[in-house]
């Protein structure tokens, strides 16, 4: 997962778009989900059997706040598949489930004291 999540950076645009649509279908499928105290857990089923079991240090918080940076990026406005991925992504993510809004609500307040921030620095 710290893979996926370190290739959301790079100056590849190719290697950034299958990042994006990685984490993207692993949210919606809620391979990736937040817990407040315990850390996120990825199972991997075969034959209905839990073959792996790995947990990661990064929030979904966190992956969604550097999803919607990347669609906001002006230097990703070229990466046309990162853009129609994010397109599609973040409406259905928002409509699947409750808790996606929640967790997207969280992300909104954080995004918007960022840019109240950002702003009084400018008029400065």
């Amino acid at each position: 997962m710290e893979l996926l999540y370190n290739c959301l950076n790079q100056e590849n645009p190719q290697i950034q778009a299958v990042a994006v649509e990685g984490i993207a279908k692993l949210m919606l499928s809620k391979m990736i989900y937040d817990k407040a105290v315990s850390n996120f857990i990825f199972t991997n089923y075969n034959f209905g059997i839990i073959s792996n079991l790995f947990f990661f240090d990064i929030f979904s918080i966190q992956l969604l706040k550097e999803l919607i940076m990347l669609y906001f990026n002006v230097e990703t406005a070229p990466n046309l598949r990162l853009r129609q991925c994010l397109s599609y992504f973040l409406p259905v993510y928002c409509h699947s489930s409750v808790e996606n809004q929640r967790l997207m609500q969280q992300v909104f307040l954080y995004f918007k004291a960022s840019l109240y921030i950002f702003n009084n620095v400018l008029k400065r």
